[in-house]
C-alpha cells in the first residue's frame, strides 16, 4: 500500500462518501488513507470474513454480489470511481454476507476502522 497523492486526496474529499462531512475532517481522513491496486477478479471481501475497512474507488470498478439459498450468485450493484463501500463490520463487527471483487484493474483508497473512529471521535471532543 502507498499513501495518496494530493490529487487523490482532493478527489476523495469530493467523493459521495466524504462530501457530506465537514471538509477539514474529510481531508484529515483522506490523508491517512492508503491505496491498493487490484487486478481483475481480486477479492476485497468475501462472505464469512470480518473486514472493518472502508474503501473508496479511485479508478476502475468493484462488483458486489451475494449467493442466494440455491447457491446462485447474483450481482447486487457496482461501485464506480468516487463511490465507497465497506462491510457492515465497519459499524457492527458482523461477518460479511457479500463478495466484493475488482472488475478489471481497480485502485482503492483504504481507510481502516481505527483511523475513521479515532478521527471522528476527535472531532466530537
Amino acid at each position: 500500500m502507498t499513501m495518496l497523492s494530493s490529487n487523490q486526496v482532493d478527489f476523495i474529499c469530493s467523493s459521495e462518501l466524504l462530501r457530506r462531512i465537514d471538509l477539514p475532517l474529510a481531508r484529515e481522513l483522506a490523508v491517512r488513507m492508503e491505496t491498493v491496486e487490484l487486478g481483475d477478479g481480486e477479492l476485497v471481501l468475501r462472505p464469512g470474513y470480518l473486514d472493518d475497512n472502508l474503501y473508496i474507488v479511485l479508478s476502475g470498478r468493484l462488483t458486489v454480489s451475494r449467493r442466494n439459498p440455491r447457491g446462485e450468485t447474483g450481482l447486487l450493484f457496482d461501485v464506480e470511481a468516487g463511490e465507497g463501500v465497506g462491510s457492515m463490520g465497519v459499524r457492527s463487527h458482523h461477518l460479511a454476507s457479500v463478495t466484493i471483487a475488482a472488475a478489471g484493474g481497480t485502485q482503492l483508497a483504504v481507510v481502516p476502522r481505527h483511523v475513521f473512529e479515532h478521527q471522528t471521535v476527535a472531532e466530537v471532543e
